[in-house]
Formats: structure tokens, C-alpha cells, sequence
């Protein structure tokens, strides 16, 4: 533990002499110092509280297991050599510099050119051509033997409108920031010139919408702990916070074609109920049969629902834990039929929160 912290001083302070923290701001309505880190991605460091109890919070992953991070290490040493205090109340407020509402847009503007090659804009007055824009929904494994692992993604195809047809955008983030900027975005033999009024309405503000949310994906990548984010990747890993949100609304707006295990579903639902998860025992000659549910549904574990048809579940944790071992056992004996003892039957469901 005393490595682990020593590491992140010794980070932090690389961090300052390379002048990695490119926005800090106070937050008067909310009472909290905020701030950009751009490390191998951009983070967001908060840092509040009274000189008894200051309160740190970073969007890293390291952060959400250990309470502490080389970010918000490197934030607070910066503001001190700025000469304030994390704890606002201790500072001259006229000398502060002094954000009155969070902008994420303008907060993540100055990190985002650090971390992204500069792209040449389109003479003034060009417009683009009509566009057609896909948005494909697919799961992405993380593990050849743990099928609950898998996250899901957004992919989008592009092509022009007047020739119908249309290819899967290679690096997913570079046309999002393209697009936010009406820029040019490149991949093989194609350029498609993003400026101007190149899509409708309603596909516009999705694709504004996920380019703000593809800014702070990477955090929930590594917060998943299941695989190590790629910022060229072709594919939009959707966070459990934003899941049904994205989701929904790209159904509504733009049209989503969802394709789950190579099968392609008609819109996809999310039911405001939990999954209807229970089992059955019945006696039998040498003790009980224990029924599992026929229909299990494909589970994603780290979203905590379960896909039954073309509708999505709400889990609870112990139903994860529950639907995970259940799963070994079928695949063990192929059957949803478990006998077993009475004595191993009440160990076997205890074990399992039932």
C-alpha cells in the first residue's frame, strides 16, 4: 500500500512538471475546486470540503478503488504552488479564478486538442455533402470463457445519401470530434467533409450527444477493470449510468439497429420491473429437483440486466452472482434440471442468497 502511494506522489509530481493539468476553476454555487488532468486520457478532479474533512473525487479508475490518485494528488500540489488552498473558504475570492457553472464542453476543450492530432479545417463557406448515418448496437466480448463479461458498444456506418451505401467509421472518436467541429474525417480511401447541415436534425443532436459522452468514456473503461480502452477503436463502450439514456433516445430520434450474439433484434426495451428470477424445488426419489428458469436470457454482468428477447431486465447483485453459477452448473449437465440431496440442495441455495 506504501508503494502504491509512494508511486502516485511520484506520478503526481511528473504530472505538474510536464504541465498536465490544463483547466482549474472554482465552482462557486457548488463550493469545489474543478480541474483537467490529461494523462494517457482526460480526467476530471473535484476537490471540496472544510479543513477537517477535504473531499477528493477523479474519474480515473486507480481513484475509484483506492480513494486517492496521482490526479488529484498532482490538483492539490498545483493549487498550492498557485499559492490557494483546496479548502475555498480560506481563499481571497476576488484572486480565484472563478468558473460559476460547469461547462463540460469548455472544461474539456483545451485537453482534448493536447491529446488529439490537429486536423486541418475546411476552407470558409465549403459544404459538405449529404450524409447517411447508421447507429449499430452490438455486444463486445471481454473474455472467451465468461460470457456475462460482455459490455456493449455503439458503432456507426457512414456514407454518402446519394449513393446508399455505407461503412463502419474506423476510429469512432476521431469522427465524433470531427463532426463536433466541422472538420474532415479520413479513413482508407474516403474523405467526408463535415461541415454544414450534413445529416438531419435529429441525427445531429445524437451524434453531438455522444460526442460529449465519448469525452469521458474512457474513465468507465478502466473503471470496468475488464478491458484495457483503445482510443482508436471503432466501437462506443456504453457505460451502465447512460445505458438506457443513449439507448432510448437514439431509438427514438435516429433509428438503431441492434445485433446481440450475431442476432439481429427489433427495438430493444427496458422494463421498469426487475427480472422475474425465481426457481422451483420438487421432491424426488434420492432428495430434490431444482428448477432453474428455462429462459435465462443473455446477461450482462457489469450492467447488472439480463437481455430476454428484445428486453432488457434490471438485476440484482445477488441475482448476478446467482444467474453466474447457475449457468456453470447447466453447461456442466446441460439441463435446467439440478438433482441433488437434500443436505447439498440447502448448501446450494444458501450459497446463492436464496
Amino acid at each position: 500500500m506504501r508503494n502504491r502511494r509512494f508511486e502516485a506522489e511520484t506520478s503526481a509530481q511528473k504530472l505538474l512538471a510536464e504541465n498536465r493539468i490544463t483547466s482549474l476553476f472554482v465552482n462557486i454555487e457548488a463550493q469545489r475546486w474543478e480541474a483537467v488532468v490529461v494523462d494517457d486520457v482526460v480526467y476530471q478532479v473535484e476537490i471540496s470540503g472544510d479543513p477537517k474533512n477535504i473531499q477528493k473525487r477523479c474519474t480515473c479508475g486507480f481513484f475509484y478503488d483506492a480513494g486517492y490518485c496521482m490526479h488529484t494528488l498532482a490538483v492539490e500540489k498545483y493549487i498550492l504552488k498557485k499559492g490557494f488552498s483546496p479548502v475555498i473558504s480560506l481563499n481571497a475570492r476576488a484572486t480565484m479564478p472563478v468558473r460559476t457553472k460547469f461547462d463540460p464542453s469548455t472544461l474539456f476543450l483545451t485537453a482534448i486538442k493536447k491529446i488529439q492530432p490537429p486536423k486541418e479545417s475546411a476552407p470558409a463557406g465549403t459544404q459538405g455533402k449529404p450524409l447517411k448515418i447508421e447507429f449499430h448496437l452490438n455486444n463486445t466480448k471481454t473474455s472467451t470463457y465468461d460470457e456475462g463479461s460482455d459490455l456493449l458498444a455503439l458503432r456507426l456506418k457512414i456514407g454518402y445519401l446519394e449513393d446508399f451505401r455505407t461503412s463502419y467509421v474506423e476510429n469512432i472518436h476521431q469522427f465524433l470530434h470531427a463532426f463536433a467541429e466541422g472538420k474532415t474525417y479520413k479513413q482508407k480511401n474516403k474523405t467526408f467533409l463535415l461541415t454544414g447541415q450534413v445529416v438531419d436534425e435529429a441525427t445531429a443532436d445524437c451524434l453531438s450527444e455522444l460526442h460529449q459522452f465519448s469525452l469521458q468514456e474512457d474513465f468507465y473503461f478502466l473503471r470496468s477493470q475488464v478491458l484495457q480502452h483503445n482510443r482508436n477503436s471503432s466501437e462506443l463502450i456504453l457505460p451502465p449510468y447512460s445505458l438506457e439514456n443513449v439507448i432510448n433516445r437514439i431509438q427514438e430520434k435516429s433509428g438503431l439497429t441492434t445485433k446481440i450474439d450475431g442476432k439481429t433484434l427489433e427495438e430493444v426495451h427496458f422494463e421498469a420491473e426487475d427480472f422475474p428470477f425465481s426457481i422451483k424445488v420438487t421432491s424426488s426419489e434420492n432428495g430434490v429437483n431444482i428448477l432453474l428458469p428455462e429462459d435465462l436470457g443473455k446477461m450482462f454482468a457489469w450492467y447488472q440486466k439480463v437481455l430476454v428477447g428484445n428486453v432488457f431486465y434490471s438485476l440484482k447483485e445477488e441475482q448476478v452472482d446467482a444467474i453466474e453459477k447457475f449457468r456453470k452448473v447447466e453447461e456442466r449437465i446441460h439441463s435446467h434440471v439440478i438433482p441433488l440431496p437434500i443436505d447439498s440442495a440447502k448448501k446450494f441455495l444458501s450459497e446463492d442468497f436464496f
